[in-house]
């Protein structure tokens, strides 16, 4: 057909340009040194600067790996090197040149902490203190993790407590974080020595979105006002902490990531444990089952029309429920109001009596 005509050429189109870029980095990319001169040839451009211009180094750290990234004085700009190129000793000679700014800011810190009259008398007590902080660092992330895992599978009398526990834990971080900035920190640099708090957020985020993924909602836009509610809060509470890290930009990146995570699992959660609303119970054909495969697989089960889906509807499963289901059986769906009035359904035992049970199509009873 025509559409399929065009998405062909656009997705043909991008492969070219894909093919053309990769061939570009392959011919024109290379790290040339002249004398204190540094030029990062790149596929479509280059940047150069002196030596007398280059104020240091850092280390950016990214899924990929790492790569150096000279910073100029004054921030007028920055150079990456990235992980691709092959380098020599006559670049490893030069680059021994350049100060590492990550290294100047972890001796700056330490000397900052070593100093504070606040954390202790003496130098070695303020170190003490360092090192109990990192302690209670590790001690939060345990609790998030263990109240995440009770969070996602333990009864709904331990969900509903596990969850107010669980939507503490980054309040808890960005207090020790705003009241003592000289020991924690928030999505830390690699050469950082303070301890950090990032990870307790994160797990707190990961417990409430996995919690969440049995509970299918209806329409996830209900909930949004909730949820973007939660993420200024967060945002409130943790830019301030990041923004005290030397390179802001990863930081900001992890904070955004993370706050929409917590934000969405968060009020998801909320919506399904605080329901207090009896189910609708909906019998449903399944008319097929696929499973999505990419970075984690997903099975799903292809359901007729049914209560809110006059069209039908895609349900991810667990592997065993996928298993016990082939095209033609029924399966009862309980929808519930949700406490956020964000409508949900899950799967549910089947009542004993036919009366309770509506029919696939919405007004009709079973």
């Amino acid at each position: 057909s025509e559409k399929n005509a065009v998405v062909f050429f656009l997705f043909a189109f991008l492969i070219a340009l894909f093919g053309l870029y990769m061939l570009a980095l392959a011919m024109r990319s290379r790290i040339v040194l002249e004398g204190s001169t540094i030029e990062v040839r790149g596929a479509f451009g280059e940047k150069a600067a002196d030596l007398g211009e280059i104020e240091g180094y850092r280390t950016v750290t990214t899924r990929y790996g790492s790569y150096p990234q000279i910073h100029l004085k004054e921030g007028r700009g920055s150079l990456s090197i990235g992980s691709y190129f092959a380098t020599d000793d006559a670049y490893r000679e030069w680059f021994r040149k350049i100060p590492n700014l990550d290294e100047r800011d972890r001796d700056e810190l330490l000397r900052q902490i070593a100093s504070d009259e606040i954390l202790g008398d003496t130098q070695d007590a303020r170190m003490a203190a360092l090192g109990g902080a990192k302690r209670i660092a590790i001690a939060l992330i345990v609790v998030s993790v263990v109240v995440a895992a009770s969070l996602c599978f333990a009864s709904l009398e331990l969900r509903r407590p596990s969850a107010v526990v669980l939507a503490l834990i980054p309040l808890v971080a960005a207090a020790l974080a705003w009241k003592r900035p000289r020991l924690y920190a928030v999505f830390r640099p690699k050469a950082d020595p303070r301890a950090e708090l990032g990870f307790a957020w994160m797990a707190a985020a990961f417990g409430f979105l996995v919690s969440s993924f049995d509970m299918h909602l209806v329409s996830a836009r209900p909930i949004l006002p909730a949820a973007v509610t939660v993420f200024a809060l967060m945002m409130l509470a943790f830019l301030p902490p990041i923004f005290q890290r030397a390179n802001k930009q990863q930081g900001l990146i992890g904070g955004i990531v993370f706050g929409l995570l917590f934000s969405y699992g968060f009020s998801a959660s909320a919506n399904r444990l605080a329901d207090k609303s009896t189910p609708t119970t909906y019998i449903a054909t399944v008319r097929g089952k696929h499973i999505s495969s990419g970075r984690s697989t997903t099975d799903y089960l292809d359901l007729a029309p049914w209560g809110p889906f006059p069209d039908g509807n895609a349900m991810s499963v667990s592997s065993s429920t996928y298993a016990e289901f082939e095209p033609g059986d029924q399966i009862c769906l309980g929808v519930y109001a949700g406490a956020l009035h964000a409508a949900w359904y899950a799967a549910v035992t089947c009542p004993s009596v036919p009366g309770e049970i509506q029919d696939s199509i919405p007004g009709e009873t079973k």
